[in-house]
């Protein structure tokens, strides 16, 4: 702790503007400054339980970013993390920017509402949420990211149907609910033959949303994506192996299943008092879902906002005042996928600063499921901090 503590006194460039990458956040040595710019290349910091990574250069870059006057996302693990950011953001002044997302507060985030209502919501909605739904199936802590879905085809498939139905949904209703959503997937036809009866035109949700179809007047845009999800969804969907299709069926119901009970729902199912762009504009938005205490809903949730907020960044138009902004989570492998190398191989040009924490290389692995999906995020975490730790692969 003292050696962070022990800060040389550094000189601004006389050029130097808001928001500058030269801007210098800490020091390492009298010498090696870290700046901005280091920031946004990422960082990771390893060490055992008890040597201190979190107390000492986890504490020490939390609160040198916050006195940055950036915004950020903060993923907590351990019950009392949340707090501890509330001191962090007090110590750098910084409490009246604080959002504490948890359940019973003031704080939602309906992510279904978000997704269909946002500025150009339509364009690549139904492959957002395709990629987001396949992005918590590989986080739902069944034992590791390559390892949830099994193979290739089982991610396509899961894939297709999200896409398909949104696609439908959305045309039909403008606006997609969780229920409607797990309603029209719970009644599809599940014969080609089937979605010609009467009955079930009329009695199913599925049904119905084709019925209210028939008398929208389309232009030529949407008329060619009804035609397409139509086919699939009533022809070639139900035309699979029945083991197949409910094997399809039954992974997405359950994977949604946590957000329509409870604290989850009111959460992420009823209003949108928050949303993802805050942390742009200088919010420090703490999801307050700790593992411990919340368990796979707390992973799930979490993995879901911070999915949202690394999209929305990577649609902001980027200039040198852009304000930067930060995701920082320790025990930072509870909440990683793939989608976390590719999103940190842009996250510089983003002004992003990725600050995890982690125990060791196996931890990563564990989760991501292999020694290249590691390394890959890793290459792209430019900072590395070493605590103590009895890890030779790590060491």
């Amino acid at each position: 702790m003292a050696w962070f503590a022990r800060q040389p006194k550094w000189k601004a460039p006389k050029d130097l503007v808001p928001w500058d990458n030269r801007l210098a956040i800490t020091a390492f040595s009298e010498k090696d400054w870290w700046t901005l710019g280091d920031a946004y290349e990422g960082t990771v910091v390893f060490g055992a339980t008890g040597a201190g990574k979190t107390s000492g250069p986890g504490k020490h870059i939390a609160r040198q970013l916050l006195r940055t006057h950036m915004g950020g996302l903060v993923l907590t693990v351990k019950p009392d993390e949340a707090d501890a950011w509330e001191a962090h953001a007090e110590a750098a002044g910084k409490s009246e920017f604080v959002m504490r997302v948890r359940p019973g507060g003031e704080y939602r985030f309906n992510f279904l509402q978000y997704a269909s209502r946002r500025p150009g919501a339509e364009i690549g909605l139904a492959e957002n949420l395709a990629d987001l739904i396949t992005t918590l199936g590989r986080a739902d802590g069944s034992g590791g990211d390559a390892k949830r879905t099994g193979d290739a085809y089982w991610d396509q498939a899961l894939k297709q149907l999200v896409r398909n139905v949104v696609s439908v949904l959305h045309i039909a209703e403008g606006e997609i609910t969780l229920d409607s959503l797990m309603g029209v997937i719970a009644t599809l036809p599940e014969d080609p033959e089937h979605a010609t009866e009467i009955e079930w035109q009329q009695r199913t949700t599925a049904g119905q949303m084709f019925q209210k179809l028939r008398s929208l007047e389309l232009d030529a845009k949407r008329e060619r994506s009804l035609r397409v999800g139509a086919e699939f969804l009533l022809q070639e969907f139900p035309a699979l192996d029945p083991r197949t299709r409910s094997s399809i069926v039954s992974t997405l119901t359950t994977l949604l299943d946590p957000f329509r009970h409870g604290e989850a729902y009111e959460l992420f199912c009823t209003d949108c008092t928050i949303i993802p762009e805050a942390c742009r504009l200088g919010a420090i938005v703490i999801l307050d879902l700790d593992l411990k205490t919340y368990g796979a809903f707390g992973r799930l949730g979490q993995v879901l906002f911070k999915w949202f907020v690394q999209q929305s960044v990577e649609r902001d138009k980027i200039d040198a005042k852009t304000r930067g902004m930060f995701i920082y989570a320790d025990e930072a492998q509870e909440f990683l996928t793939t989608e976390d190398k590719r999103f940190q191989a842009t996250a510089r040009s983003a002004r992003v600063a990725t600050v995890y924490l982690t125990q060791n290389l196996p931890a990563l692995q564990a989760r991501l499921g292999n020694e290249a999906e590691v390394h890959g995020l890793l290459g792209n975490l430019q900072t590395k901090i070493f605590c103590q730790n009895a890890d030779p692969s790590t060491n």
